[in-house]
């Protein structure tokens, strides 16, 4: 073989070799992104169909369906699925801000051995929260805690560092703890849409109770109180203020949505195809307040909401007991919340 000869064979062979290369990785993309539409395609019937058509707005949500947590986004009829992270590291609870422009979360990129599922860990750290664009752009760390939930103005963002309820100033970055010292845990903070009572779940004297807190101008907190005798958590207002759904406890294996009014009226349970032993968490009101989303998981797979799989979203129209997978597969899709941003 000529020497011309020797350097055009091995020209081909490196050029059938790149060719290789790249076509494997394309494959493996394509089955990649295969994998992940699987995920998000569960089946429908007819009348299910024309359900989700009535559906508008945006959902943010977390997902463990790439092999860690992730934000991802869809549309209210549970399609359009966008990973807004795309990282390697675990991110979780996001929540909107009130126009539907900016997303709040929390990642443990910055500490790494923080179990960010645990709300109440203390002795590895802790998790920090973050701030994105709509389109998960604009990435921005705003301080060290858990569970964020902005203010209706966007000026306040309530969040929990150490098992109790803290307030941060946007603007300034001065912080208090909203809630009473003699208050041993407060979790779930959810604004009311006034912006005038913050709602959690609050471990006082009597035992774990939904409560409010009342929050004056700037970060000054005022009367906080019980909602009566309502014990549960997840809860979330109307877009009214006027009612709140939240979950509990059933007494046997499983758990189920009811209905208070912001006095503390307790209203009973919302009614669904309750099946024992599945548990039901992370309910959100739709725009209109006439759907629900929610996550749904087998008891035998799920700890009160921190399983890591089999765990799916689902909306019901109230009042018909329907339930429609908006995701499917035996991943984990949890802490759904649902806005019509603002144009």
């Amino acid at each position: 073989m000529t020497a011309r000869s020797e350097e055009t064979y091995s020209m081909k062979r490196r050029l059938a070799l790149r060719t290789s290369l790249l076509v494997g990785a394309c494959v493996f993309v394509l089955l990649a992104a295969g994998a992940v539409l699987a995920q998000a395609a569960p089946k429908h019937s007819p009348e299910e169909l024309a359900t989700l058509k009535q559906l508008t707005g945006r959902i943010v949500f977390a997902t463990n369906r790439d092999g860690n947590w992730e934000i991802y986004s869809m549309n209210g009829d549970g399609s359009n699925q966008k990973n807004l992270t795309g990282s390697s590291t675990d991110e979780l609870y996001p929540r909107w801000s009130w126009d539907g422009k900016q997303i709040v979360y929390i990642s443990n990129k910055d500490n790494p051995e923080y179990d960010i599922l645990n709300v109440y860990q203390q002795e590895k750290g802790q998790g920090f929260i973050y701030i994105m664009d709509a389109d998960g752009s604009n990435q921005k760390r705003i301080t060290k805690g858990t569970q964020p939930c902005l203010s209706p103005d966007g000026r306040r963002l309530a969040f929990v560092r150490n098992g109790v309820m803290w307030l941060h100033d946007m603007k300034s970055g001065k912080e208090v703890q909203v809630t009473p010292r003699n208050w041993r845990a407060a979790v779930n903070p959810a604004w009311s849409p006034d912006g005038r009572r913050i709602l959690m779940n609050a471990k006082i004297v009597a035992g774990w109770r939904l409560a409010t807190v009342e929050v004056g101008p700037g970060l000054k907190p005022g009367r906080a109180r019980a909602l009566g005798s309502a014990s549960g958590c997840n809860a979330e207002w109307t877009s009214d203020g006027r009612k709140i759904v939240y979950i509990r406890d059933d007494g046997d294996p499983g758990s189920s949505f009811y209905l208070l009014r912001s006095s503390g009226e307790k209203l009973g349970r919302i009614s669904l195809k309750r099946i024992k032993g599945w548990w039901n968490y992370y309910p959100d009101w739709s725009p209109d307040d006439r759907f629900l989303v929610y996550s749904k998981s087998q008891a035998a797979e799920s700890k009160w909401g921190y399983t890591t799989k089999n765990q799916n979203l689902y909306v019901t129209l109230l009042g018909t007991g329907m339930e429609i997978a908006l995701t499917a597969g035996k991943t984990a899709n949890r802490d759904p919340d649902w806005i019509l941003p603002k144009k």
